[in-house]
Formats: C-alpha cells, sequence, structure tokens
C-alpha cells in the first residue's frame, strides 16, 4: 500500500499530522509500520487474513491485559471494514523498547529473563477463559480441552497429507497417542495463553518484558504455553544441560511445584502436536520443514521408549 495512503488514512483517525511512516516488518499475518506524529509513535499492522485472527481476539485480550494491569502495547484502533484495507487494520501504541531477540545476554541475561518471564505469564495465566480454543470476543470454543485438541489436528490433516512425509496409519498413531495423553489434562483450567512465546516475541521495555503478537493466542492450559515456549528452546540450543537450566529458572519463578521431569511427558506430546502444525508453517522452506521432521521423529522415538 502507498506510503501516502496511509498517512492520510491514519492522519485522519488519529485527528494528527503524521511526520513519518516507514514499514517495519512484513510478516506473514501482518505488515507492520511504524506512525510517527509530534507527540506520541504508532503501530499500524495490516492484516494479510480477513479471518486470522479471529474477530474480536485481539480487542478482548487488550481489554483483559489492561484489566489485569498487565503492561502492554494499547490498542488504538482496530477495523476488518474499510475499502483501503480490505483484510482489516489496527492500530496501537508503539512501545519504546528492544526486542528480546536482539538484546539477549547485553541488555538482559538469560538467567533474569526466564525469571521474569515465568512471573509475567503466571500473572496472564490468571486470566480465566470460559472454555477452551479460539477465543473470539471472550467465550472460547471447545468444552474440553482434548476436544479442542481433536479439531486441531483434524484441521491440519488434509494440508499434512499433502506433504507426504507420513501415510494415514502414521498419522493416525501420533493422533492417537497424542489425544489420549491430553486429555488427562481436561481438568487443568482454561486460562489466556500467549501460545507463541519465544525471544521474538518479547520485547524489553524499561527492564519490563512484555508480550507482543498476541495473534495465536488461545485458551488453553499452562502446561501449553510452557511446551510451546520450551519448543523454541529446542528449536535453538543442543545443550541438554542449559535447557533444563532454563527450564527450572522459569518453573522456579512461576511457581508451579513441578519439576522438569514430572512435566516432560506432556511437553514432548506437546512438541508432537507442535510439530505437526510447524510442518505446514514450513512446508516452502527446506532447512525449517527438515528441522521439524527430525525433531518430530526424535521426540516420538522418545515417548515409545516410554519418556
Amino acid at each position: 500500500m502507498e506510503i501516502e495512503i496511509i498517512k492520510s488514512k491514519i492522519g485522519n483517525l488519529l485527528h494528527k499530522d503524521i511526520l513519518d511512516c516507514f514499514k517495519l516488518t512484513n510478516g506473514s499475518c501482518n505488515d507492520v509500520y511504524k506512525i510517527v506524529t509530534s507527540d506520541k509513535n504508532y503501530v499500524l499492522r495490516i492484516f494479510s487474513s480477513r479471518s486470522w485472527p479471529e474477530e474480536g481476539k485481539l480487542g478482548f485480550i487488550n481489554d483483559k491485559l489492561i484489566e489485569n494491569n498487565i503492561f502492554s502495547a494499547k490498542n488504538v484502533f482496530i477495523t476488518r471494514d474499510d475499502p483501503d484495507f480490505e483484510k482489516g487494520f489496527m492500530v496501537q501504541e508503539f512501545l519504546d523498547g528492544y526486542d528480546v531477540s536482539d538484546v539477549i545476554d547485553e541488555k538482559i541475561s538469560e538467567e533474569d529473563y526466564y525469571e521474569k518471564i515465568g512471573k509475567l505469564l503466571k500473572k496472564i495465566h490468571g486470566i480465566k477463559i470460559q472454555n477452551y480454543g479460539y477465543i473470539g470476543t471472550g467465550i472460547a470454543s471447545h468444552d474440553k480441552f482434548s476436544d479442542f485438541m481433536e479439531t486441531e489436528f483434524n484441521s491440519m490433516w488434509e494440508d499434512i497429507k499433502k506433504l507426504s512425509v507420513y501415510d494415514a496409519k502414521k498419522y493416525e498413531e501420533i493422533k492417537t497417542l497424542t489425544l489420549n495423553e491430553l486429555s488427562l489434562l481436561n481438568d487443568l483450567p482454561s486460562v489466556l495463553i500467549h501460545a507463541d512465546v519465544s525471544f521474538d516475541n518479547v520485547m524489553l521495555v524499561n527492564d519490563e518484558l512484555v508480550l507482543i503478537d498476541w495473534d495465536n493466542a488461545l485458551s488453553s492450559n499452562w502446561i501449553h504455553e510452557y511446551s510451546v515456549m520450551t519448543y523454541w528452546i529446542y528449536w535453538g540450543v543442543t545443550d541438554e544441560s542449559l535447557i533444563n537450566k532454563r527450564k527450572k529458572i522459569f518453573l522456579d519463578s512461576y511457581g508451579t511445584g513441578i519439576d522438569i521431569n514430572e512435566l516432560r511427558h506432556f511437553e514432548l506430546i506437546f512438541h508432537l502436536f507442535l510439530s505437526f502444525k510447524l510442518m505446514t508453517w514450513y512446508k516452502e522452506s527446506t532447512d525449517e520443514f527438515s528441522k521439524v521432521i527430525r525433531y518430530m521423529d526424535r521426540v516420538y522415538s522418545l515417548l515409545k521408549e516410554g519418556n
């Protein structure tokens, strides 16, 4: 989209003169621009999908974070109905800080990061959501956690089948194992989870961690959140002792009373599920796709060995 159209549209919306406007990223979910005015800066996110994130979710989450005194980038405006933005857009206040991925070990140590993210997620998980799954405007889609996960598996199969990595029999074996084990978590409370916690989605603002990019947020359980976070740890680190150190700092800060080994089985189960999702996400990238398959095969072998 032409910069001048953006400046005119957002200037009228904010009732301010736009001094500058430039693209920050070109992501798969949004095109992102920084909007500069005389007194405050903003972020414009132009959605690339009409249906994702689902209608109402980002507004609902922003309201809940404010209600629970959790620091975040405040929404200014969201719409799916604008002739110049066919799939919708949102404007947020700009956070003046650093992406953790750029400053880890420079402005914040790993130890401090995992201690702080543990405390932050504990607070976020205090936000209870009715039901499990996609949130929409506040009530999630499934009565039972395992029913939601089964729907997720079923929705992935047609795309996975086209990749010709696993046949239907192998897929059903993995699906059955995963769903049987995840059903044991049905009694865990349904809470707001970010569902994509990694260095890339956390900012450091005035020595405080702030979660950004809530597009994947769900109503689920805290072990789901923990397992997504550890998936990305395994993605970037091979030293098991270092991985366990990070996990321990997080769990001690989060305050579960559960140790790493007790969680390991369910963590692996979630990693199977996440690998299936990432197979379709990385299907156009040979290196990442191969990495997902290798890790998935390793996880499945560990589970068959009784881990």
